[in-house]
């Protein structure tokens, strides 16, 4: 199959496409690189056996280094559905948009072995918030003998009974790190309570020696970014923590759904703000 590189996990190169076979079987074409995986049962509707809403998938390129490294990339899942509704939300084309596939639990096992026979580095789910099904699936992958971790990335609004039954299968969590002060909250439309929730997982996470990603987003229409970047690491991570497992992960452009362009945090800043991360011990990559 052909290689192709995608520098920007928002903007796939084509939509996700699903064609059924005379045999009843399905092959599912992914956004990015134009692979095909057969699978054998899905739904275009929500249907108790098909409860799994998917809005694309594929073989994904560009993000953070443990992530899709220097391999065929990382096994994407973009799952539907997203309670927030952030004022510059960088993957809005995926969270606003409909399930373009339902599926079983044991269809998507099928998938996430044919990513790692294509030689994926690690499963990515995308999955905003908790969702129990994807729990089912990680056992029932293992069980399977896929053998690459899974990596969870989410808004940072879960509670801690729903991290702590993930992390009996996830290895690498990617939390939004997205505001605490009262002033940012308001910028991004956040709930008041994001950020307790928020930073009240991510410690539950880093004292418990999970590998941990922040993910921070960098706003042109906010001007506090160094003085709420670090009041948010100085929260996640205490000088007098043990020894962690925590980074930082800087979004360095995304499409803004509000002035509809494409944005990229500027050097400076972005200097500025890793070394933010440096000086309280906690390494820093900005991510296409």
């Amino acid at each position: 199959m052909k290689e192709t590189n995608c520098n920007s996990p928002w903007s796939p190169k084509q939509e996700s496409s699903v064609h059924i076979l005379n045999d009843g079987s399905v092959v599912m074409t992914d956004a990015w690189d134009a692979r095909s995986f057969r699978v054998s049962h899905m739904e275009t509707s929500y249907s108790p056996q098909s409860p799994i809403g998917l809005v694309t998938f594929g073989l994904l390129h560009g993000e953070e280094q443990d992530i899709s490294g220097d391999s065929r990339g990382t096994g994407a899942v973009y799952v539907h559905g997203c309670a927030l509704r952030c004022s510059h939300c960088y993957q809005h084309e995926f969270y606003d948009s409909p399930a373009r596939a339902f599926v079983s639990e044991s269809t998507l096992v099928e998938l996430l072995l044919e990513f790692e026979r294509e030689g994926a580095k690690s499963i990515l789910w995308v999955a905003s918030h908790f969702q129990e099904a994807l729990v089912s699936v990680m056992k029932l992958a293992r069980e399977a003998g896929l053998q690459i971790p899974f990596v969870y990335k989410y808004s940072g609004l879960m509670s801690l009974s729903q991290i702590e039954a993930l992390s009996h299968w996830v290895e690498i969590f990617v939390p939004d790190v997205k505001a605490v002060s009262p002033s940012f909250l308001k910028h991004q439309q956040l709930p008041a309570h994001y950020g307790h929730f928020m930073l009240e997982g991510v410690r539950w996470l880093i004292n418990r020696g999970h590998r941990v990603i922040l993910r921070y987003l960098w706003i042109p229409t906010f001007a506090e970014h160094a003085t709420e970047l670090t009041a948010i690491l100085k929260a996640c991570v205490h000088p007098t923590s043990p020894a962690h497992r925590a980074s930082l992960s800087l979004l360095g452009q995304f499409k803004d759904p509000v002035s509809k362009t494409l944005v990229e945090i500027p050097s400076t800043l972005s200097d500025e703000l890793t070394q933010i991360a440096r000086d309280l011990g906690i390494p820093c990559e900005v991510a296409a």
